[in-house]
């Protein structure tokens, strides 16, 4: 799954020099796929050394980058990314406008410090929104167009995907946040009497589960990769990319029958 992730990416990069260099946009869209691609290589990382639950935490985050990415890309990217700049802007505003009303719980002689760091974040915030308004004038951007950005079930249902908000990215979010599910499968196992081989297979099948979850952030990613390569007319990173496609679906495929079982691939199991 390296390489399947991997060169698509890297063939991209070396497509780079026959990118048309005024559109700011175009840069744009490859700092989203960067950033994306930075986190895939934590998650391998992390798989790498045995931490197949925390490369599961760390896939949410390529899952979510990846789905932002191909809904900028699928119309209008400019209009889109104006979007998404916007609402960080007006969001990091709103939560400074929460914390300067909760200043009233704390003491007087650190109530100055903290409105201090609060209007130091609103001058920053005016002038990352001067900024913006600079690449909207320059791509023509109508400022009614940018009044919202839609979250992330929205972005999910406008490409066809608003069902994995309830299953894929749901079980991502819950490992994520380190709810309960994990403790308690762990309490309800280490409970009963003489059943260990019990409380094994719920720990394999918690692992099986996150490689299955991060074959899905890699997936998403590209599919990116080949969102970006058509919206740059590179053919050669399309074809890459759709042939990777299918061999990561043909993993996904062939860990699905072993999610319910506790157990892994035999081709996964390294002999003795």
């Amino acid at each position: 799954m390296v390489a399947a992730t991997t060169v698509p990416y890297l063939l991209m990069v070396e497509c780079l020099d026959h990118l048309e260099q005024s559109d700011p946009t175009n840069g744009l869209v490859l700092k989203l796929v960067d950033r994306a691609y930075q986190s895939i290589v934590g998650v391998f990382v992390l798989i790498a050394l045995g931490h197949v639950r925390e490369a599961e935490i760390l896939a949410r985050s390529v899952y979510e980058s990846a789905a932002t990415t191909a809904y900028i890309i699928q119309e209008q990217p400019p209009t889109r990314i104006s979007q998404f700049f916007l609402s960080y802007i007006n969001g990091e505003r709103e939560q400074n406008r929460k914390w300067g009303n909760d200043l009233s719980s704390i003491q007087d002689e650190s109530r100055e410090d903290h409105e201090s760091r609060i209007a130091g974040k609103n001058e920053a915030m005016d002038r990352y929104e001067q900024f913006v308004r600079g690449y909207m004038e320059h791509c023509d951007v109508p400022i009614e167009k940018t009044s919202r950005w839609p979250p992330l079930i929205e972005r999910l249902e406008a490409m066809g995907r608003r069902v994995e908000y309830r299953t894929v990215y749901a079980a991502m979010c819950s490992q994520s946040h380190h709810d309960a599910e994990d403790v308690l499968n762990f309490f309800i196992a280490n409970s009963l009497v003489g059943a260990d081989h019990i409380a094994e297979r719920i720990e394999r099948e918690a692992d099986t589960f996150s490689i299955f979850m991060v074959l899905f952030g890699l997936h998403w990613f590209v599919e990116t990769i080949q969102a970006a390569g058509t919206m740059f007319g590179f053919p050669t990173v399309t074809k890459e990319a759709q042939e990777s496609l299918a061999r990561i679906l043909e993993e996904l495929e062939f860990v699905a029958p072993h999610l319910d079982k506790g157990g892994f691939p035999e081709a996964w199991v390294v002999p003795d």
